[in-house]
């Protein structure tokens, strides 16, 4: 019989389970060797790099009922070393029934990780978003300290009081086989002006047992290509979105006043605008006279207009000095502006002629009319002096002192007593 000790599990039918035993049944005749295997399987969750596996003859009988003359069967508990000179079988120290065999175990240290947007909806500059990011020990060690690092760059900052402000966090172990993970929170930064971000997590460090590094990758390297690093991107949304409004002083003016209007542009989108032109839609009985506007097409150009940002401009109109009316209604509006993505206008279409979008507006003055007719009457002088039946001519002058035109005038003349 045979017998041994081992971590490993049995899992040999042939065998006794209860015991670990094995009985030769059929003898050993003299000067004979005879021999057994025994499947065992390695404990899933062992952590060393060897397990030694020792045997030993527990128990055999002869004839003459003599006990074995250079050891003692069943003396040993499996735990004890074997002979330094394995395999040896002239030992007399008692030790030749007992030998052990060495079973080299072969450990991977190996972490992976992976990252998702968790966040869902419409996403916008300015915005926090949420990522999960999964990491798995895919070795055979249980993985200690394991450190997983943010490589945020540009445009992505660090949102979340559970990270470190290094931009990592820490597992404090992590199983063989088993997955755990964590969410981070990342805010966008207000000023971007792309449509799309990426953002890498990495492994940046972990520990085991045995001190192996990471079988198939390299921890914290920047790589993006292994599988202790991955990337999750974010599609960002931007609008482009200019808006104009118009003011005009308060008062009622006179024919030939310079009126200065005040109009306030504003970046109401997400994206920095260029070259914003703003068209004057200059009607009759108003003259542009502002030199800092082209008088050639009525039109102001804002260089620059950064997200968010307002600006205001100034444009000087003469009332035309023949104009009838009461009012005037006066119209401005963007014509064209850029933005690095080449975006439309959101809501609105330059240069349209609209008076009812947000990128253009409508203003009012009212202009003071006098109606004012005046007369003088003169003698006509004939030359000579006037007698009794002579006819005399008189000359009338209408005078408009006023600013409105004048129609249909009728004259009196109120004839006195002896003129007829």
């Amino acid at each position: 019989m045979r017998h041994f000790e081992m971590r490993p599990l049995l899992v040999d039918t042939d065998w006794n389970a209860a015991d670990s035993s094995y009985t030769f049944t059929s003898g050993l005749a003299v000067g004979a060797v005879d021999s057994i295997d025994i499947d065992l399987q390695i404990a899933a969750d062992f952590m060393g790099t060897s397990i030694t596996n020792n045997a030993e003859i527990s128990a055999a009988t002869n004839g003459l009922g003599q006990n074995d003359s250079d050891s003692t069967p069943g003396s040993k508990d499996g735990n004890s070393a074997p002979d330094a000179n394995d395999d040896d079988l002239d030992l007399t120290d008692g030790s030749d029934d007992y030998d052990g065999a060495i079973l080299p175990v072969t450990q991977t240290f190996d972490l992976a990780i992976n990252k998702v947007l968790v966040t869902t909806g419409a996403i916008v500059p300015g915005d926090t978003v949420t990522f999960k990011i999964y990491v798995t020990n895919e070795g055979s060690l249980d993985a200690t300290n394991v450190i997983v690092k943010e490589n945020l760059g540009a445009n992505l900052i660090l949102a979340d009081a559970d990270w470190a402000a290094d931009s990592t966090y820490t597992f404090a172990s992590l199983t063989a086989g088993q997955t755990d993970s964590i969410e981070v929170d990342v805010q966008i930064a207000a000023d971007f002006m792309g449509t799309s971000l990426s953002n890498s997590a990495e492994i940046a460090g972990g520990t085991n047992a045995l001190g192996q590094p990471d079988g198939d990758s390299t921890p914290n390297d920047g790589s993006t290509t292994e599988d202790d690093d991955a990337i999750a991107s974010v599609t960002i949304g931007q609008t482009f979105d200019l808006a104009l409004t118009k003011v005009a002083p308060v008062g009622t003016f006179n024919l030939g006043d310079t009126i200065s209007y005040t109009i306030n542009v504003s970046n109401e989108g997400t994206l920095d605008a260029t070259n914003i032109v703003v068209q004057e839609n200059v009607p009759a009985g108003l003259i542009l006279v502002d030199t800092d506007w082209d008088l050639a097409d009525s039109t102001y150009t804002i260089a620059s207009l950064s997200a968010g940002a307002s600006v205001s401009i100034a444009v000087d109109l003469r009332i035309d000095p023949l104009f009838t009316g009461t009012s005037i209604t006066n119209r401005a509006e963007i014509a064209s502006g850029t933005n690095a993505l080449g975006q439309p206008e959101e809501d609105s279409t330059p240069n349209n002629g609209s008076t009812t979008e947000d990128d253009d507006d409508l203003s009012t003055i009212n202009v003071g009319q006098v109606f004012d007719l005046a007369l003088t009457k003169v003698l006509v002088d004939k030359g000579t002096a006037y007698h009794a039946g002579d006819t005399a001519t008189f000359r009338i002058y209408i005078h408009n002192q006023g600013t409105i035109a004048a129609t249909s005038v009728t004259v009196k003349d109120f004839i006195p007593a002896n003129l007829f």
